[in-house]
């Protein structure tokens, strides 16, 4: 329990660039391995014409790790524990395409052999930090500001209250010139009754102008 505690002290102090530098976990010594990589379940998420992001994992042994590369969603190891698809994205990077998205639209999870998960989204929640120098502060949901929640009991909220059925989108919500002002959740579960497809597609990014609704366009 303490080890997780700590881990998520470390991992809600955001993970951010800070006057154009990357936190010491973007450092080349410690990229997930190509084990690591090929291990991975999914390749890619998709978001039908908005967005499709390659899906990397974190090097064993640091759960803080954000991936610093542009078009590219870190799969969160922690989450994973608890049954949850967590997927963190820098929002100078890839995580600027978060804001996006609204409730009720489409997210597919798609295996290298091009096999699709649908998920639908479900809810967006924004919390604010109320201390953010503080790796230790304590969160406000924008929605009910009088409401208070520790890191643990917001990660508990987002992550592991699933049922082994949701999909998470987070960044990092900067305000007033702070990087560290705030977190973005993007909540979505998975389509019930609806069995994965498995014909391989390979998606247009960006969609072309002539795709309509919220369908996976292929080639």
């Amino acid at each position: 329990m303490q080890k997780i505690v700590r881990l998520l002290v470390i991992f809600f102090s955001c993970f951010l660039f800070f006057q154009g530098a990357s936190l010491a976990h973007a450092d080349p010594q410690t990229q997930p391995s190509d084990s690591q990589k090929t291990s991975l379940k999914y390749a890619r998420l998709s978001a039908n014409s908005l967005f499709s992001f390659t899906i990397s994992p974190q090097p064993a042994g640091d759960p803080a790790f954000v991936s610093s590369e542009p078009g590219v969603v870190t799969d969160f190891s922690l989450a994973r524990t608890y049954g949850t698809i967590g997927l963190l994205a820098h929002n100078t990077l890839a995580g600027a395409a978060f804001s996006q998205l609204k409730t009720g639209q489409s997210l597919q999870l798609i295996t290298q052999d091009g096999s699709i998960t649908l998920y639908r989204i479900t809810a967006i929640e924004k919390y604010r930090a109320l201390t953010p120098s503080s790796p230790k502060s304590d969160f406000s949901p924008l929605d009910s500001p009088g409401r208070r929640m520790t890191a643990t009991e917001l990660f508990n909220h987002i992550y592991a209250t699933g049922d082994g059925k949701r999909l998470v989108l987070q960044t990092c919500l900067e305000a007033n010139g702070n990087p560290s002002w705030g977190r973005l959740f993007i909540i979505a579960e998975l389509e019930t009754g609806t069995p994965p497809l498995s014909a391989p597609l390979i998606l247009y990014n960006p969609a072309p102008a002539w795709a309509s609704g919220d369908t996976l366009v292929a080639r």
